[in-house]
C-alpha cells in the first residue's frame, strides 16, 4: 500500500480527482446563476387597474339628433410596466385614453355600434368590457314644462301641515328625441324623505321626467337642478298667562300685587299637545322682594311646543300686613 500511495500513479489519480471535483462544483454555480438572472427577468412588475365607468365618446350630429344608448359607459382593464402611466388613466381628470362610438354618418334608427379605443399610449394595453353598443337616434326636440314638486305627507312631523310649496325656477326647457317627446307628461322634483320636517326648509333637487305610466324618460334638462322650498304651519292656540308667585314671603309683607304687560300667548305645535295646555305659567320669585320692582319672567313653554313670545315683563307690589291692594290696572296687548 505504501508503494502505492509514494508512486507517480497515485498523485495522478489524486489530481484527477480534484480536477473533476473543481470542473462540477463549477457547473453547478453557473446553473444557479442563470436560474437567478431568469427569475429576475420574470418577475418585472406589471400593474393592472380597473377602471369603473369610463364615459364613451358618442359623435353624432347633436344639432340635428339627440341619442338613447344602452350604455353611457363601460368598465376598462389596463395593464401597463410603467406605474406613472397606470395612475394617469385612472384620474379622470388626466384620463388620455377615449372609447369612442362613431355615429357620424347615421340618421335616425336603431344600431348596434362598435367602440373604439383612441389615444391610448403605446406602453398601455386595455381590455374593454363590452366590445358593442347598442344606439337609439331621433330627430331632437326641445319644449318647455312646468315643474311639479312633490312633498309626500309621510315627510311632515305630527301636528304639522304643508302651507306652501315653491319653485325656483317654474318652469325648465326638456331637449329629448321625438318619440319620448310625445311620451313625455310631467317633469318632477321629489323633495327628498330624509327627515320629517316641522319648519319651513329650502333644498336643491334633480329633475326628472316621466310618461303616463311613471317610466323614468331619457331628456336633457336646461336647468338640472332647482329649489324647493317647503313652508310647514301647526296647529295654533291662545292661552291665558298664569303668574305664579313662589319663594318665600319676607317679614312684615302680606301679600303682593303683579302687573304683567300681557295676559295671553300665542302657541303653535302638535294639535294633540296644545289640547292638553290650558295656560301657561310665569313663575314669579318674591323673595327679599319688599318695595315694587319690575322684572322679566321667563314663561314656562313645555317641550316641542312654539310661542311667539319667551319672556314677559312683570311689576311686583308687595303689600304689608293690613295694607289694602292697591287700584292697579292690568294692561292689555
Amino acid at each position: 500500500m505504501s508503494k502505492f500511495t509514494n508512486s507517480k500513479w497515485f498523485y495522478r489519480v489524486l489530481a484527477l480527482f480534484f480536477a473533476l471535483l473543481l470542473f462540477f462544483n463549477a457547473n453547478h454555480s453557473l446553473d444557479n446563476n442563470s436560474n437567478s438572472v431568469s427569475t429576475i427577468n420574470n418577475t418585472t412588475d406589471l400593474y393592472q387597474e380597473e377602471l369603473k365607468k369610463v364615459p364613451i365618446d358618442f359623435k353624432y350630429d347633436s344639432k340635428k339628433y339627440y341619442i338613447t344608448p344602452s350604455v353611457d359607459s363601460i368598465d376598462v382593464s389596463v395593464e401597463s410596466q410603467n406605474k406613472v402611466l397606470i395612475d394617469t388613466e385612472a384620474n379622470s381628470q388626466t384620463r388620455q385614453m377615449k372609447i369612442v362610438a362613431d355615429l357620424e354618418n347615421k340618421g335616425p334608427g336603431t344600431y348596434t355600434v362598435p367602440l373604439k379605443i383612441r389615444q391610448l399610449n403605446g406602453a398601455l394595453k386595455a381590455k374593454l368590457q363590452i366590445k358593442k353598443v347598442r344606439v337609439k337616434i331621433e330627430p331632437k326636440e326641445t319644449a318647455s314644462f312646468n315643474i311639479k314638486a312633490e312633498v309626500s305627507e309621510d315627510d311632515i312631523a305630527k301636528g304639522y301641515q304643508i302651507k306652501k310649496i315653491i319653485l325656483d325656477p317654474k318652469s325648465v326647457k326638456v331637449t329629448t328625441g321625438k318619440n319620448q317627446m310625445n311620451k313625455l307628461k310631467k317633469v318632477v322634483a321629489k323633495f327628498p324623505s330624509d327627515e320629517k320636517l316641522s319648519q319651513t326648509t329650502t333644498k336643491k333637487v334633480g329633475l326628472r321626467a316621466y310618461d303616463a305610466y311613471g317610466n323614468e324618460l331619457n331628456v336633457k334638462f336646461s336647468v338640472p337642478i332647482v329649489s324647493i322650498t317647503v313652508q310647514i304651519t301647526s296647529s295654533t292656540k291662545t292661552v291665558p298667562i298664569n303668574l305664579m308667585q313662589k319663594g318665600t314671603m319676607p317679614s312684615g309683607i302680606e301679600s303682593y300685587q303683579f302687573l304683567c304687560d300681557t295676559q295671553t300667548v300665542d302657541l303653535s305645535g302638535a294639535k294633540d299637545d296644545l289640547s292638553k295646555i290650558k295656560g301657561i305659567d310665569a313663575n314669579i320669585d318674591i323673595s327679599e322682594i319688599t318695595k315694587t320692582e319690575t322684572k322679566k319672567v321667563a314663561l314656562q313653554i313645555p317641550e316641542g311646543i312654539k310661542s311667539n313670545i319667551k319672556n314677559v315683563t312683570v311689576t311686583i307690589v308687595p303689600l304689608k300686613v293690613g295694607e289694602k291692594p292697591m287700584d292697579i290696572q292690568k294692561s292689555t296687548n
